[in-house]
């Protein structure tokens, strides 16, 4: 199985036995959506450009952002 290395690190950052928690998780997510918790399609169409999208946030983005934020605010409203 592959899965993403931002993802391995995020379940990894938390600690010994983060297989059986990322296992933990898909199991969830299987349960809701054989029970009928959580609908929609199953079907690669939603993500065939995933590719192409921006960039998605990793663990120690959250500076990056915030000052890309502050930024953002200073040039909408001033200081």
């Amino acid at each position: 199985m592959w899965i993403e290395e931002d993802i391995v690190k995020f379940f990894k950052s938390q600690g010994t036995g983060y297989q059986q928690r990322m296992n933990d998780v898909l199991q969830a997510f299987m349960l809701a959506r054989l029970s009928g918790v959580i609908d929609g399609r199953d079907t690669d169409v939603e993500f065939k450009n995933w590719r192409e999208l921006p960039e998605r946030p990793v663990i120690g983005d959250h500076d990056k952002a915030m000052a890309a934020f502050k930024g953002w605010m200073v040039e909408r409203f001033g200081e």
